[in-house]
């Protein structure tokens, strides 16, 4: 990524936005959202909805992968920040980028994907 490239993904990282790139070539995953910390920057779309930037602490997992833990800085819409999570909004749609597993886009409009389960390990009965 040039230099251009990175100084418009921190942009977009300070006011919130969602790394377009992530989204449009990343992997479905699920995102439980441990904890949700309102910063101090507000956007008002064109459509009169306010959105708050938060910084997110969301535990990923994905298909194929050990779940991780990671900060997601992103906006959320205000009214959903005025009272306690939904049930059905504690776990979300994660978009992971296939190369860095560090930008990760939340989806809260999409529903989460259903997750193949892990094998569990075989134990040997060897003694």
């Amino acid at each position: 990524m040039g230099l251009f490239g990175r100084i418009t993904r921190g942009l977009g990282e300070l006011i919130g936005a969602v790394d377009a790139e992530t989204v449009r070539i990343g992997r479905a995953a699920r995102a439980e959202l441990l904890e949700v910390v309102p910063l101090g920057t507000g956007v008002r779309r064109g459509d009169g909805v306010t959105e708050r930037v938060c910084e997110f602490l969301v535990e990923v997992t994905a298909d194929d992968a050990a779940p991780y833990r990671i900060r997601v800085r992103q906006r959320m819409a205000e009214d959903l920040l005025e009272q306690p999570l939904p049930h059905d909004l504690s776990v979300v749609t994660a978009w992971v980028h296939p190369r860095d597993p560090r930008r990760v886009a939340l989806d809260f409009d999409f529903p989460p994907p259903s997750l193949r389960p892990r094998p569990r390990p075989r134990l040997s009965a060897a003694v």
